[in-house]
């Protein structure tokens, strides 16, 4: 039987696209990225991406709360743009991901980065 866990773009800000794999914490909590969404005055409208968090529900419905965790700014800020691989989780909490785009470097748009994201598991 499916079920669907989360529908992206829920609303200003929310990302869409996903197109990596998810991880999941010991609490449960998904993670994942989107390649578009988030910021949409970057990337021509399409925003950069976001990273996001789901967490499933006490109640033990089926259903999740969303929380967007970073979005993307681009070339503007040199955070990236278009995170599109997935996600590492270490033992303190903390994303590491990669983008597509951005940073610097002699590439036209940015040569990438990688980033990391720490998080308290308690704000989730």
């Amino acid at each position: 039987t499916e079920t669907i866990v989360h529908e992206f773009g829920d609303g200003p800000g929310d990302g869409f696209s996903p197109v990596s794999p998810l991880i999941q914490d010991r609490d449960g909590v998904l993670y994942g990225t989107t390649q578009n969404g988030g910021d949409l005055r970057c990337g021509a409208g399409a925003g950069c991406g976001a990273v996001f968090a789901l967490r499933p529900r006490r109640d033990g419905s089926d259903t999740w709360s969303e929380r967007i965790l970073h979005r993307f700014r681009g070339l503007r800020r040199r955070d990236g743009q278009g995170p599109a691989a997935g996600l590492l989780l270490d033992g303190e909490h903390r994303l590491f991901g990669t983008t597509e785009i951005g940073g610097g470097g002699r590439c036209y748009n940015g040569c990438g980065t990688v980033f990391s994201i720490t998080q308290s598991p308690t704000r989730l």
